[in-house]
């Protein structure tokens, strides 16, 4: 799906959570919400740390963030 839709951050953002919940399942643990955001954070910045400073970076992380912490 990522390669399909482009690769932009936030589908990127999208497939390493899904990732990680999809694991999770695999493994018989409780994915969480915060954990899968910081662990995809990571990744990316850890792949290209340029993405720090692209909005689109910014706003998806921002709104799952937000989702997350009014959930």
């Amino acid at each position: 799906y990522g390669a399909l839709a482009g690769g932009s951050p936030a589908v990127a953002r999208a497939v390493i959570m899904g990732c990680v919940g999809l694991a999770a399942l695999a493994f018989w643990r409780q994915a969480f919400l915060l954990n899968s955001l910081c662990l995809a954070w990571l990744l990316q910045l850890a792949w290209a740390p340029r993405a720090l400073f692209d909005l689109g970076f910014q706003l998806s992380f921002a709104a799952v963030l937000s989702i997350a912490l009014l959930y």
